[in-house]
């Protein structure tokens, strides 16, 4: 699907991942490895949609919980049943069950791997009422409309909820602002879409997790910089800045339109836009500041403010690498086309000793 030129509130996170304008990840793949572009869309046979591990879920769950308060999250998100399908183990155990207990799924085999299992259990399905005590629920399903949860994962969401909520500066950037604005922009015939976890006056903050904690000889901020840049985090925070400033730009002429996506009552989406009208014209003064509020993910409570400023050489940088981006963007287009998968040949290179590791060939003259 694509959208319209436009400011969105409330767009589904589905359908912003499903236009194909070029976003801030989509500039990482474009400077490291072109052809996945393609590789993660319909374009390729194999792909499978676009399916969310166990860790992007709960990475979700996180930001709705943050970014859009409690009520939202619970909302969105609960918590799975008692008896719920997660492992294999928890499937063989079903199929016994349910091969015990109805005559008509005696021929069950009951053995074999997760997939297999799994596409036993949904033929199953077939021949069992949904108010059968036997209907089965995985983890992964959606209850009610709602994605479902492990208890823990449940229960670390409202950990960092309030952790951040409680820290005074964390919370001073998610207050008075608006969650997830969507913003989509077609310049020189080329789209971009970005989205933007909480806008305010001040500035635009960017929620990232992270893992592992930083090794003894390299301090938090160190190590959450080195991964903001590995991982493209650069790229898509100087996009964004763009974006925002080009939508404020169009929105104060008239010539951009703040369209509602959501489910919200008319009487707060109307607040909701004159907020995020005062917002732009506040800006307009007042150039904003980009900040990542980077959390710990399966570890005690930790995190890091840390602003990315128009002044850093890393920020006049990454403009200068979307740049690049866009022209590799558009050689694949133009050469493979838009729907169709994109090959990439780097050729036959020779090597020299500086191509390898420092330690396989240190000390030679």
């Amino acid at each position: 699907m694509t959208l319209p030129d436009g400011v969105y509130l409330g767009l589904p996170m589905a359908e912003y991942v499903a236009d194909p304008a070029l976003s801030g990840s989509a500039f990482y793949h474009l400077l490291t490895e072109p052809g996945a572009i393609a590789w993660n869309s319909p374009a390729n046979p194999l792909w499978d949609g676009g399916e969310s591990s166990k860790g992007q879920l709960r990475g979700s769950a996180a930001h709705s919980a943050i970014l859009e308060g409690l009520a939202a999250y619970e909302a969105a998100y609960c918590v799975a049943p008692q008896g719920a399908l997660k492992t294999g183990e928890d499937m063989s155990a079903w199929l016994a069950k349910a091969k015990a207990a109805r005559e008509d799924l005696a021929g069950l085999k009951i053995s074999g791997k997760v997939g297999e299992l799994r596409a036993r259990i949904e033929d199953a399905r077939r021949l069992i009422a949904e108010n059968d005590e036997l209907w089965p629920v995985f983890y992964d399903e959606k209850i009610g409309g709602r994605a479902v949860l492990s208890a823990n994962d449940d229960a670390f969401v409202r950990i960092l909820h309030r952790f951040v909520h409680s820290d005074v500066d964390f919370r001073r950037h998610l207050t008075g602002g608006l969650p997830e604005v969507t913003i989509v922009l077609t310049r020189e015939g080329v789209r971009y879409k970005c989205r933007i976890d909480y806008m305010t006056a001040g500035g635009d903050l960017d929620l990232k997790t992270y893992g592992r904690p930083p090794n003894l000889d390299s301090s938090l901020k160190r190590h959450l910089v080195r991964q903001a840049f590995y991982n493209g985090a650069h790229l898509q925070a100087a996009h964004n800045a763009t974006m925002a400033a080009h939508a404020g730009a169009l929105l104060r002429s008239g010539r951009l339109e703040i369209t509602n996506m959501s489910q919200a009552e008319p009487p707060v989406f109307v607040d909701a836009v004159i907020r995020l009208r005062d917002i732009f014209a506040l800006r307009a003064a007042r150039p904003p500041v980009f900040r990542w509020l980077f959390l710990r993910m399966d570890g005690p409570p930790t995190g890091m403010l840390i602003p990315f400023r128009q002044s850093d050489g890393m920020y006049q940088k990454a403009l200068a690498d979307i740049e690049h981006a866009v022209t590799v963007y558009q050689n694949y287009v133009a050469t493979c086309g838009a729907g169709e998968l994109w090959f990439t040949s780097a050729g036959e290179q020779e090597i020299d000793d500086t191509d390898w590791p420092l330690g396989a060939w240190e000390g030679k003259s």
